[in-house]
């Protein structure tokens, strides 16, 4: 609801009569239809920032325009709205999706300088440092190298022989059951797997939310109290608000 508002109130009037729209709506329908389902199996979006319903968001905006098209034409063909043109139409169609896509992430850009993409910035939603991490792992690493971390979206993106290790479950349906129980994280699970680099939020920046071990899964804790990460990994980068550790040998 958040991103497309009323709108919403026009989604069950998007199936229409002419094939080509009809196909198109069944097709978004499907693909709404399979995130629904996976969203409901991996326990709720209980990931920050509404993540599971983003890939469909704009799906079910275009739906809800569809659906309010297609209210518009079966009022216009009873006798109402006569003397409404198109082009009326097409300005508060604009006008509802401009102001709806306001809302929230939809249009909104990080602090970061190379990666101005939306319209407005806002403080917190993806914070320069994680640009530093990326760029250091870019420079200081060649080749394919596995990292094990739960911050990892531009991280990934600027290091694409980078091998992730979800330590919050989006990828890793292990780590993904902890997470949906509010169980704690065993380190071991990652250290088994002998990841190049293990990256840690919080570290000179305590929150709460990252250090406890057992709210959601959270996983620095879980690092920094084992004896195996301890004897197989040393800090070797330090920015604020994260630390990067590089397994003895590397």
């Amino acid at each position: 609801a958040a991103i497309t508002g009323p709108l919403f109130l026009f989604l069950p009037f998007a199936p229409g009569r002419a094939r080509d729209k009809s196909a198109a709506v069944q097709v978004m329908g499907i693909f709404i239809a399979a995130s629904i389902i996976f969203t409901v199996y991996s326990g709720g979006d209980w990931m920050p920032g509404f993540r599971f319903l983003v890939p469909v968001a704009p799906m079910l905006l275009l739906l809800a325009v569809i659906g309010l098209h297609n209210v518009f034409l079966v009022a216009r063909q009873a006798g109402l709205f006569t003397a409404v043109p198109q082009r009326l139409l097409a300005v508060f169609l604009i006008t509802a999706v401009f102001s709806t896509a306001f809302y929230g992430r939809t249009m909104i850009r990080g602090q970061i300088p190379t990666m101005a993409t939306g319209l407005r910035a806002i403080r917190g939603h993806a914070l320069p440092v994680h640009f530093q991490v990326a760029k250091w792992l870019r420079d200081n690493t060649s080749g394919a190298f596995s990292v094990a971390t739960g911050e990892a979206g531009l991280i990934g993106y600027w290091n694409p022989g980078l091998r992730l290790l979800d330590c919050n479950g989006l990828m890793d349906k292990n780590v993904a059951r902890i997470r949906k129980t509010g169980g704690a994280l065993n380190a071991d699970y990652f250290l088994d797997q002998e990841p190049d680099f293990i990256i840690l939020p919080g570290l000179d920046i305590p929150d709460p939310a990252l250090v406890d071990p057992t709210p959601s899964g959270a996983y620095v804790s879980a690092f920094l109290t084992n004896p195996r990460f301890q004897a197989s990994y040393h800090l070797v980068q330090q920015f604020s608000g994260f630390g990067i550790y590089a397994r003895t040998g590397n």
